[in-house]
């Protein structure tokens, strides 16, 4: 897993440009939850998963992970799931998008 961070100079729309931060490696599952094939005008392969990091994982909308070479991006915010009967958080989910690989 790896953060992009914004750093250097503002354009003029305020946005930074972003920039790989440092990876860190993490346990974790992930799954495909979807699967898109679209033939107009060349070949388009899309597709989301689901990972499952640990509670404590720190992860934004900005960061990208790497599952056994294929680069996705975090769709959204993480979700944090709370367990009522342990009383914290038992895991975090996050929604994945391919963007390499």
């Amino acid at each position: 897993m790896s953060s992009s961070v914004g750093a250097g100079a503002a354009n003029d729309y305020g946005n930074r440009p972003v920039v790989p931060g440092t990876p860190v490696d993490t346990a974790g599952y992930h799954e495909q939850t979807t699967a898109t094939e679209t033939l107009v005008h060349g070949e388009t392969y899309t597709s989301e998963w689901r990972a499952f990091l640990p509670a404590d994982v720190v992860i934004t909308a900005a960061d990208h992970l790497v599952v056994n070479g294929v680069t996705c991006e975090v769709i959204g915010p993480p979700h944090h799931a709370y367990n009522p009967r342990l009383r914290h958080d038992s895991h975090v989910e996050v929604h994945l998008r391919v963007v390499q690989g």
